[in-house]
C-alpha cells in the first residue's frame, strides 16, 4: 500500500546513520563487484559546492552507503550553471570527482532560454527534467550493468527516473525534501509518477502526511 511505501528519513533523535539503516535492507541490495557492491545511481539537481540542507543529506547519504560497500554515482549539475537559473551564487564546481568509492558528474545546465522567456517554476523543472533526463540516458546506454537502481532527489529528477526506469528496466527510489504542491499540471504527473517507483522517502513527518494525503 501507499502507507507501506512511504518512510520519514529525518528525525531529530536519529542521526543520519540511523535512519539510512532502516531502510537499507530494503533497498539497496547487491552483488558484491571488485570489493563494492553494485552502483547506486543518485540524480538531484543540489549538490556541493551549494551549501543548503539537500546538500548535508547528500553528503552524509554517500558516506554511509561507501561505509557499507556501496559504490555511488552521482549526477548532477554544474554550480554555476544551474544557479544562474536559480538566482543562487554563481560557485565554481569540478566537473569531475572520483574516489574509491564515489563517482560526482557535473554537465552544464542548457536553459535554451526557456527560463529567460517564462520565470515560473514549470518551466525549471521541465528543463531541469530534460537535462537530466538526456545526460543520464546517454551515460546508461555505456554504463547499464554498472547500476543497479537509481535515486531521485526531488520531484523534476524524478521524472526522469520514472522514464530511465522504464528503458533500462531498473527500480527506482524517491527522497521528497519539501512538501510536494499536488495542483494543476504538477498534480497529475506527479501522482502519475510518485506511484511507479519502489519507495518513497519523506525527510520530515510534514512532508510524509501531505503526501499521504494528496496521494489518495
Amino acid at each position: 500500500s501507499l502507507f507501506i511505501k512511504i518512510f520519514i528519513t529525518q528525525h531529530t533523535n536519529k542521526t543520519s546513520s540511523d535512519l539510512y539503516r532502516i531502510y537499507l535492507p530494503l533497498t539497496f541490495y547487491s552483488v558484491r563487484i571488485d570489493g563494492y557492491m553494485e552502483s547506486v545511481l543518485i540524480l538531484t539537481s543540489d549538490f556541493r559546492p551549494n551549501l543548503g540542507g539537500i546538500e548535508t543529506h547528500l553528503d552524509d547519504f554517500i558516506k554511509f552507503l561507501n561505509k557499507n560497500q556501496y559504490f555511488v554515482c552521482v549526477i548532477t549539475f554544474t554550480q554555476a550553471s544551474y544557479n544562474k537559473v536559480i538566482n543562487r551564487e554563481k560557485l565554481p564546481s569540478q566537473k569531475m570527482e572520483r574516489t574509491s568509492g564515489y563517482e560526482i558528474r557535473r554537465f552544464h545546465f542548457v536553459d535554451f532560454w526557456l527560463n529567460n522567456l517564462f520565470k515560473n517554476s514549470i518551466v525549471r523543472d521541465f528543463t531541469t527534467f530534460i537535462n537530466i533526463f538526456l545526460y543520464t540516458f546517454f551515460f546508461m546506454l555505456f554504463n547499464n550493468h554498472k547500476i543497479k537502481l537509481i535515486h531521485a532527489h526531488g520531484p523534476a529528477t524524478a521524472l526522469a527516473a520514472f522514464f530511465l526506469s522504464k528503458l533500462f528496466g531498473k527500480k527506482w527510489f524517491l527522497t521528497l525534501h519539501c512538501v510536494y504542491p499536488f495542483s494543476g499540471v504538477k498534480g497529475i504527473v506527479g501522482r502519475y509518477v510518485f506511484k511507479d517507483c519502489t519507495n518513497i522517502f519523506a525527510v520530515s513527518s510534514l512532508v510524509k502526511d501531505k503526501l499521504e494525503k494528496d496521494m489518495l
